[in-house]
C-alpha cells in the first residue's frame, strides 16, 4: 500500500509507472511479465473498511500485488460494470504493449465484463459463482452447482455458453476441486471462466 501513502491520485501513480515501463521497454520487456507464458497479471479487487469502499486495480509481481489505480466508490457494497470499466480503462491503456490477463474473484464474475475485455484483446480468469448458468458440450445449460462435479475432480471445458438470457459464447471453463488444501477438506470447487486455452496456466493464475 505504499502508493496510497505517496499520493491520493491514481493518475500520479500511473504517470510514475509509465516512466518505469518506458525504461523497462528500453531494456527487456520480459522482466515485467509473469515467468509463465509471458503475461502481465492484473487483478481487479475491492475492499471495504467502515464507510470507505475502494475499487482497485493491482499488478501481480511475484508474490506481491502492486496497486496502480483505484477509485473510492460513493456507496457501500459491490461495484457496478460501469465502475469496473472505469478503473480498468486507464490501466489497460498503459499496458497496451503487453499481453495482459485480468484476474477477478466472484464479485467480478460478470460475463459482460469478460466479454468487454475479450473484445479489447485482453485475457481473463474470473472466478464464477456456483449459481452461474453455463452450458458445455457435455451438459445442457444449468447452474454450475447442479452439474454433478465431485471432490478431487478437475475439468476444462472449451467453448462454453454463459447466461440463459442474452447468451454469450466462446469462453472456456476450468473446474478445480481439491480434496485437501492446507490440511483441511475443501468443501467447494473453484469455477474459473477464462479466455485462455492452457488449463495448467489457468489453475496457476
Amino acid at each position: 500500500m505504499v502508493f496510497l501513502v505517496i499520493s491520493s491520485s491514481p493518475l500520479y501513480v500511473l504517470s510514475v509507472l509509465s516512466c518505469a515501463i518506458n525504461r523497462e521497454q528500453r531494456r527487456k520487456r520480459s522482466k515485467f511479465r509473469l515467468k509463465t507464458k509471458n503475461y502481465v497479471a492484473v487483478a481487479l479487487d475491492r475492499t471495504q473498511w467502515r464507510d470507505r469502499n475502494l475499487l482497485m486495480v493491482t499488478i501481480i509481481w511475484g508474490h506481491h500485488a502492486l496497486p496502480i489505480y483505484w477509485e473510492l466508490l460513493p456507496k457501500l457494497g459491490s461495484s457496478s460494470f460501469r465502475e469496473q470499466k472505469r478503473v480498468l480503462g486507464p490501466v489497460l491503456a498503459l499496458l497496451k504493449p503487453y499481453p495482459v490477463v485480468v484476474i477477478g474473484d466472484r464479485e467480478f464474475h460478470s460475463a459482460q465484463l469478460a466479454d468487454w475485455l475479450r473484445v479489447r484483446g485482453v485475457n481473463v480468469v474470473f472466478r464464477q459463482k456456483k449459481s452461474a448458468f453455463v452450458a458445455t458440450s457435455c451438459q445442457p445449460g444449468k447452474s454450475l452447482k447442479t452439474q454433478g462435479f465431485k471432490s478431487g475432480e478437475s475439468h476444462f471445458f472449451k467453448n462454453v455458453t454463459l447466461q440463459k438470457f442474452a447468451p454469450i459464447h466462446g469462453f472456456n471453463l476450468g473446474v478445480y476441486w481439491q480434496k485437501i488444501h492446507r490440511g483441511k477438506k475443501v468443501k467447494k470447487p473453484w469455477y474459473l471462466l477464462t479466455t485462455l486455452d492452457n488449463p495448467k496456466l489457468v489453475k496457476q493464475l
